[in-house]
C-alpha cells in the first residue's frame, strides 16, 4: 500500500485509506455485533422468564417491595433495548452496500437522538453538552445512512475546530431542510473561537467528512458569531 500511496495525490490517498478502514471496520463491527447480540438475546429471554416466576413468587409480598423489584427489571429491559438499538445503528453506519438513494420519512428529532451517540466521545472531549431542540413533529425525507454519516462527521468536525474545552452548550434546531447547531459558552465572558489550522488527525477526519458530504450531496458550514459558533447541515 505504501508504494501505491506515494504515487497518489493527498485526496486520492485519503479516499484509498478511507475505503480500506471502512472495509476493515465493517468486518470487525459485523463480527462483534453478532457476538454481542447472542448474549443479549439470552439475557432478554432470562429476564422474561424471571418476570413470570417473580409474579407468582411475590403474590403475597408488600406492594412497595414488588414495585421496586419490577422497576429493576424494567430498567434491565430498557438497557437491553438501548444496546440493541446501538448495535443496529453501528451496523447501519458500517454497511458498505447501503443504497444512498433509498429515502423515507423520519422524525428529525428522533433520528438525531438515535444517531448522535457516535459523537459523544468527541463532544465530551471538548466538554460540550448536547441539547436536541428540534420539534418532535418535524418530518424529513432522507436516507438514514447518509444522514448518520454526515451528522456525526459534522459533530466531530465542530468538536475538532472548537478551541476551548472550558464548557459549552450545543443546541440543535431546524429550518426546513437545514439542521442548525448553535454552540454557546457556559460562561458568557468566555467567547468561543475556531482553530485556524487543525492537527494532522483532525485534518484527516475533516477530509474524510468532506468526501462523505460529496457522496451524499449535503453541504456543511461553520462560522464564529459574536462569541458563539453557528454550524449548519443542508440536507439535500
Amino acid at each position: 500500500m505504501t508504494k501505491k500511496l506515494t504515487d497518489k495525490s493527498s485526496k486520492e490517498a485519503i479516499e484509498i485509506l478511507s475505503k480500506y478502514f471502512q472495509d476493515e471496520s465493517h468486518q470487525l463491527v459485523s463480527s462483534v455485533s453478532h457476538d454481542v447480540k447472542n448474549p443479549l438475546g439470552i439475557i432478554d429471554l432470562s429476564v422474561g422468564l424471571l418476570e413470570d416466576r417473580l409474579s407468582k413468587a411475590l403474590e403475597n409480598e408488600d406492594e412497595k417491595v414488588k414495585k421496586k423489584i419490577f422497576k429493576f427489571l424494567d430498567n434491565i429491559n430498557v438497557g437491553l433495548e438501548k444496546c440493541e438499538e446501538i448495535l443496529d445503528n453501528v451496523l447501519l453506519l458500517r454497511r458498505l452496500d447501503a443504497d444512498y438513494e433509498n429515502k423515507i420519512d423520519f422524525s428529525l428529532k428522533n433520528l438525531i437522538d438515535s444517531h448522535y451517540i457516535f459523537s459523544k466521545p468527541a463532544l465530551k472531549s471538548k466538554n460540550i453538552n448536547f441539547d436536541n431542540q428540534v420539534p418532535s413533529d418535524v418530518m424529513i425525507n432522507l436516507n438514514e445512512k447518509s444522514f448518520t454519516m454526515v451528522l456525526n462527521g459534522a459533530l466531530v468536525n465542530i468538536s475538532d475546530k472548537l478551541t476551548s474545552s472550558d464548557g459549552s452548550l450545543m443546541t440543535a434546531t431546524s429550518d426546513g431542510n437545514k439542521l442548525i447547531f448553535i454552540i454557546t459558552p457556559k460562561e458568557e465572558t468566555k467567547g468561543l473561537t475556531l482553530h485556524n489550522e487543525l492537527e494532522e488527525i483532525s485534518a484527516f477526519r475533516e477530509e474524510v467528512f468532506h468526501l462523505e458530504l460529496k457522496r451524499t450531496g449535503y453541504t456543511f458550514s461553520i462560522k464564529e458569531d459574536a462569541g458563539n459558533i453557528i454550524a449548519e447541515i443542508n440536507i439535500a
